[in-house]
Formats: C-alpha cells, structure tokens, sequence
C-alpha cells in the first residue's frame, strides 16, 4: 500500500503542491513527485509512493495571494530531523500562509 496523508489548505487561495517521494528509507534517493491543487479551505486524502516507497522527502507549494506569487520548497536531508519527522510521523498536513510566508503543521 501506498503513503496516504490528509492534507488541509488554511490559506487564502488555491495552492499548487508537489510532494517528493522518497525511494526505500535513504532521504538522497528521490523516486519521484506527486502533484495536486488544494482550494481555498479544502481538506483531502492523498496517496503518494507504494507499500516499499512511503516516505517524503520533501515539498514545493506555490500559490497567488494579493497579486503576488510565492513559493516554497524544502527537502529533507538527513532521517530523523525535523522535516523528516513532521512529514513521516503524523498523518494530517496543515498548509498556512501568514507574512508573506508559508508554514505547515502536522499532527495525527
């Protein structure tokens, strides 16, 4: 079975984001991407990777706010730091976007 987390957009706007798949348990092998739009307030199950493939790797969130464009991306280097684990070790991912920044939170 695959990797499936709840993922909820608090901001604004649509936002646009690719999940980074991780390949096996080693977060210096990517296996790919998984792409989707969240709306303003939507709240959705995703399934990403297979049963051998579960974790992430990372994120890349792009949305329009005010006439403007931001984005961000972060990517996990090294297991068991603090992206790693708040990506792998909680089923439900909150987006948020305050101060011209986003932010996610995670919890089970």
């Amino acid at each position: 079975m695959s990797g499936t987390k709840t993922f909820v957009n608090n901001t604004p706007s649509p936002v646009s984001v690719s999940l980074f798949v991780r390949q096996g348990d080693n977060p210096a092998n990517q296996l790919g991407t998984t792409a989707f739009t969240l709306t303003k307030g939507q709240q959705t199950q995703i399934q990403y990777g297979s049963s051998s493939n579960p974790f992430l790797n990372g994120y890349s969130l792009v949305a329009g706010f005010s006439g403007d464009v931001f984005n961000q991306d972060a990517t996990v280097t090294s297991r068991g730091s603090s992206l790693d684990n708040q990506l792998n070790t909680n089923s439900v991912i909150e987006i948020n976007f305050a101060n011209n920044s986003f932010s996610i939170s995670a919890h089970n």
